[in-house]
């Protein structure tokens, strides 16, 4: 996490690729260093981000400042911020001044703060679960969703997704993907693009922008329906509740889109998901999958974010990130081939463009 950190120390997160690192940081902390996301969880339960992330510019704070503000006790504050410190999680600046970093302005964010708390309480337990659950079942890789390292650790015949809609919460980072030619078709009955389980719509809310106003083409948000109700109205973009191992109702489609979606599934949840989408494809249709791509060989220096997300998907959800061998062989077997691949970050993420094989 400090590496990651370190890059990023002296730019405030004010752009998408510098909040995306911060985020990349925390999700190599959950692996790594499980120490530092209890003591960010600790920080964020009492202010310290909060506090920091909120000075102006240029300004620092002492030690009786952060006091004040927090309320919380002298020893045990001096002992947070010095592990903070330590990890560049915050800046010390003499024996009795800190300032902020750009780790500290992300964290004091509400989406930042709000996945310290949900990875610290849903998902650490399950990590700490995972020797135990592999030794129980004789080292086979789990295949199912409800039966993983998650369940042992919360006692509970609950997937980590129905958990986690019954609490209400949720949180993810989009990326936008697609540019419009205007050489699609034109028309109000158009549908342009169906966003398949993504959650709250961000990417359609970007795509609408980008789209000249005259054209009016169906941009579709889909997923279940508490998702939907949480999602609220958004101008241009239609909302429709459907289930993603059931039939695509929408036929046709210029695109379907899948961000972070199959790499929550064993590959036969996949096939179920993609067969359904196939199933509403004309030949004019393109599946745009937004994903990590592993590399074939990793090191210390390449694959760490990837290899780390495996095993947390491994734990919670029995989902994991694939090689472009394991896209390819995946997608065959559903008689589905991409068509081209478009890496948009180095660490792998790419964007996966998919046809009918036929």
């Amino acid at each position: 996490m400090i590496e990651y950190l370190e890059r990023i120390s002296k730019n405030p997160p004010q752009d998408a690729e510098t909040r995306h690192k911060v985020a990349a940081a925390l999700r190599n902390a959950q692996a790594a260093l499980p120490l530092q996301l209890v003591v960010a969880k600790v920080a964020v339960d009492m202010g310290v981000f909060r506090v920091l992330g909120g000075v102006e510019e240029g300004t620092e704070l002492t030690f009786d400042a952060i006091i004040e503000k927090t309320g919380m006790e002298r020893a045990l504050l001096a002992r947070i911020l010095r592990f903070l410190s330590a990890n560049s999680l915050i800046s010390q600046v003499t024996s009795t001044s800190y300032f902020p970093t750009a780790t500290t302005i992300a964290f004091s964010q509400p989406g930042f703060s709000a996945a310290i708390k949900h990875h610290f309480e849903a998902q650490l337990p399950a990590w700490s679960a995972l020797p135990s659950f592999l030794s129980d079942t004789s080292y086979h890789e789990p295949a199912s969703a409800e039966h993983t390292a998650f369940q042992v650790a919360h006692e509970t015949p609950l997937t980590a997704f129905t958990m986690r809609y019954q609490n209400q919460s949720s949180w993810r980072i989009l990326q936008c993907g697609w540019e419009p030619n205007g050489k699609e078709k034109k028309g109000e009955d158009e549908v342009l693009l169906v966003d398949v389980g993504v959650g709250m719509g961000h990417q359609c809310r970007a795509l609408k922008a980008w789209i000249p106003t005259e054209r009016k083409p169906r941009i579709i948000v889909q997923d279940l329906p508490l998702v939907v109700l949480r999602a609220g109205e958004i101008e241009g973009v239609e909302l429709m509740e459907h289930d993603f191992w059931k039939e695509q109702p929408v036929k046709g489609a210029k695109f379907h889109y899948l961000r972070n979606v199959l790499h929550d599934y064993s590959d036969e949840g996949c096939k179920t998901i993609l067969k359904h989408i196939k199933n509403a494809l004309s030949s004019n249709s393109t599946i745009i999958i937004d994903e990590l791509v592993l590399p074939d060989r990793v090191d210390g220096s390449t694959g760490m974010e990837g290899a780390s997300m495996d095993i947390l998907l491994m734990a919670s959800l029995a989902g994991q990130e694939r090689t472009g061998t394991d896209w390819h062989e995946l997608l065959r077997g559903e008689g589905l081939a991409i068509r081209e691949v478009k890496q948009y970050s180095h660490r792998g993420h790419s964007v996966l463009f998919v046809g009918r094989a036929d």
